[in-house]
This record gives structure tokens, C-alpha cells and sequence, in this order.
């Protein structure tokens, strides 16, 4: 297996005193870490030209194994124009990229013209599958640049990650947030990083066009909507944002800090919450975590529980110790409930000889939060079958107790 090397500005020194003909000690590079690069090269001009710097390095990714890039802090906008030309050239040879992390302000400031350029040489890079954007002020961008990332999005046919933290999509304005994402919706990535955009501040028809984006995602199996401020939303945009969502096959849904059980929510907000949930066609974590549910009105909670009591799938609900003590023991009988009644098998399985028992089914992940036997998760009655699923049968695929995985 070949070393990791991570390069700061030392360790480019010393690569850039090598003679050609010494390369083959480097050729096991995998990481490049460009952090706080060029600023500090302009600004205490330690290895000389940034252009000569670039000239060097554009050498190695045909020496190599460059699996992953990561640039931050850079902002890519400054270079001169043969510089950038220089750098674009490096990333079109990296043959073997997977990850690209271009975080934050890296690619804020570029014309479209360069944007443009940069994404043309990644799409060289056939095998990448992770492109991180994270805190570039894409809401800030005009509709060509929009256009250009969201075609590039199309292109990368191995790409299955895409995250853009922290870039104040509710800032998009009407042509803009169609056309980010209707690209979207076409991809085929799998899991999509939206935490952090004040998605709650946009105005309904961006909550639509998103929810309808993601539900058209027919790859999409991770979602992260986490701190974006959902309650801020109003029960139009709350509405509107989760039953465009609904056909979705998502299988994991995070709704981190999203501020659902602040008082001022509605019930109909909780009604709308738990029916979506509860019609996934594959959902099977929901994360609450960090919404303060401890104080939920029950007439909000009730809507809520006989909402995700329909789903089919759900089998893990994450945050769950934020409800009240009563919440949760309410929680855990219908996540019971949810799974008994996913694994009962059906009639027309069983063996045609009825003397003999039919097959025990293999159990999905089952999430309780705090306590480890039937009595101490306050289900009642606790069936000899249920606990010879889930707490005996060795075809159990995951059990957590707490946060502790068995």
C-alpha cells in the first residue's frame, strides 16, 4: 500500500528542490493539502513565483496516485491568468481523483469564464465521486455561473456526493434557484449536503422547487437539511417544502437544528411532518437531534407519532432522548410496532407443510435511546417473538442501545 503525504508549505520546498530524476520517492501521493497556499506564497513570497511553483508541481500527477485534493482558503480569483491555466492543467492530469474539496471562499470571486475552465479539467477526472463546495456564497452567484456548476454536476458520471455547506442558498433569486436545482434533480448522486443555507428564510417556491428537486432524485438515499431554520419557514413554506418531498427515496432524512420544537410551530406543521415521513417508500433513519422536542405540546406530538406509525421502513429514529420522558416511551412502541409489523411474514411464504414453522425473518436496525431490556424501554407486552427478534436472534443485523452498537 502506498504512503499518504500531506504537503504544507515546507514540505513544497523541499519537493520543488528535487531534480527530476528523484520524482519516484513522491510516487505514492494520494492527499494534496493546499490550505492557505497562494495567499501566503504572494504575500511572504517563500518559494519563489507562484507561476514557477505551478510549472513544478504540474510534473507530479503524472508521477502519481492524486486521490484526493483539498483547497481552502485560496481564493482561486486572484491568480493571474497563466497561473490558473497552470493550476487547471494540474487537476486534468490527476487521473485518479476521487475527492475535490474546493472550501470556502476557494471559488467565490471566479468569472464564469474560469469557473468554466476549472470544472472542464475535473471532468478529467473520470473517477471522482465526492465534490465538496462548501462556503463559496453560491447564493450570491449570477445565472451563468449557476448554469455552469449545475451542468458540471450533470458531467461527472461517478460523482455520488456532493456537499455545499454553508453557502446561503436562500439568497437564490427565482431563475436562480431553477436552475440549480433542476440540475439537481437529474443527477445521480446519492447523498446531498445542504446544511447550513437558512433554506427556511427562502421565499415558498424555492422550499418547493428544492423538495421537488430532491423527491425526483432517483439515486438520492442520504439528505441533510440540518440548521437551516425550518421553523422560520411559516406553515405555506413548511408545507410546501415536505409534500413536494414526499415521494422521495430517501433513505436517511436529517433534520438536525431545525428549531421543530419551537412552541411557536403550528400543529398542522407536525401533521405535515409526520405523514411525509410516514410515506416514504424507503426512509429509514430520521435524525431530530438538537430540536428541543423536551417541550412539544402533546396535541403536536400526537400528529407527529400517527403521522411516521404509517411508514413501512422506518427503523431508526436519532435524537429521539430530545422528547420528553413520556415522548419517548411513545416513540419506542411505535418504532416497535413499525418493525413487528415490516417483519411479519407474509401468508404466502410460509411452507405449504403448516406443521412446520416458518422461516425467522432477519431483523432491520432497531434505535431505542437509553435502556437495554424490554422492561426498561417501557414496551408492554413485550411478545416472546418481538424479544427473540430483537434481543436473542443472532440474524441481527444492528442493535443500538443508547449509543452503543451491538
Amino acid at each position: 500500500m502506498s504512503m499518504m503525504y500531506v504537503f504544507n508549505i515546507k514540505t513544497l520546498s523541499a519537493l520543488l528542490n528535487l531534480k527530476p530524476e528523484k520524482y519516484e520517492t513522491v510516487q505514492g501521493i494520494e492527499f494534496l493539502r493546499l490550505h492557505d497556499w497562494f495567499p501566503q506564497l504572494v504575500a511572504e513570497h517563500l518559494l519563489g513565483p507562484v507561476e514557477c511553483l505551478l510549472t513544478s508541481l504540474k510534473t507530479i500527477p503524472s508521477q502519481c496516485l492524486l486521490t484526493e485534493i483539498s483547497i481552502r482558503n485560496t481564493n482561486l480569483g486572484a491568480l493571474s491568468d497563466d497561473c490558473f491555466r497552470e493550476f487547471c492543467d494540474i487537476l486534468s492530469g490527476c487521473k485518479d481523483l476521487e475527492k475535490s474539496h474546493f472550501c470556502p471562499e476557494t471559488l467565490a470571486k471566479l468569472s464564469a469564464e474560469r469557473l468554466e475552465f476549472l470544472m472542464k479539467a475535473l471532468l478529467h477526472c473520470e473517477t471522482l465521486k465526492e465534490i465538496s463546495l462548501e462556503g463559496n456564497c453560491i447564493g450570491e452567484w449570477d445565472n451563468d455561473r449557476l448554469k455552469i456548476l449545475g451542468r458540471s454536476l450533470l458531467c461527472f458520471n461517478a460523482l455520488k456526493i456532493v456537499r455545499l455547506r454553508g453557502n446561503n442558498l436562500d439568497g437564490l433569486k427565482n431563475f436562480g434557484y431553477q436552475v440549480l436545482f433542476g440540475f439537481l434533480s437529474l443527477s445521480s448522486v446519492e447523498e446531498l449536503y445542504l446544511e447550513g443555507n437558512n433554506i427556511g428564510l427562502s421565499n415558498i417556491n424555492c422550499l418547493t422547487e428544492l423538495g421537488r428537486a430532491c423527491a425526483q432524485m432517483k439515486t438520492l438515499k442520504l439528505l441533510n437539511i440540518s440548521d437551516n431554520r425550518l421553523d422560520d419557514s411559516g406553515i405555506p413554506g413548511f408545507q410546501a417544502f415536505f409534500n413536494s418531498l414526499a415521494p422521495s427515496c430517501l433513505q436517511t432524512l436529517d433534520l438536525n437544528a431545525n428549531g421543530l420544537g419551537n412552541a411557536n410551530l403550528p400543529p398542522q406543521c407536525f401533521t405535515v411532518l409526520g405523514k411525509v415521513c410516514g410515506k416514504f417508500k424507503n426512509l429509514q433513519i430520521l435524525s431530530l437531534a438538537k430540536n428541543q422536542f423536551n417541550q412539544l405540546k402533546e396535541v403536536c406530538f400526537t400528529k407527529f407519532k400517527d403521522g411516521i406509525i404509517q411508514s413501512n421502513t422506518l427503523c431508526e429514529i436519532a435524537g429521539i432522548h430530545t422528547f420528553s420522558a413520556s415522548h419517548q416511551e411513545k416513540l419506542r412502541k411505535a418504532l416497535c410496532e413499525i418493525i413487528t409489523r415490516n417483519e411479519e411474514p407474509e401468508k404466502e411464504n410460509w411452507p405449504i407443510d403448516n406443521t412446520l414453522e416458518p422461516k425467522t425473518p432477519t431483523p432491520k436496525r432497531l434505535f431505542f435511546a437509553h435502556g437495554s431490556s424490554p422492561a426498561e424501554l417501557g414496551i408492554a407486552p413485550m411478545t416472546s417473538k418481538v424479544a427473540d427478534l430483537f434481543f436473542n436472534s443472532t440474524n441481527t443485523k444492528r442493535l443500538k442501545i443508547g449509543e452503543n452498537t451491538t
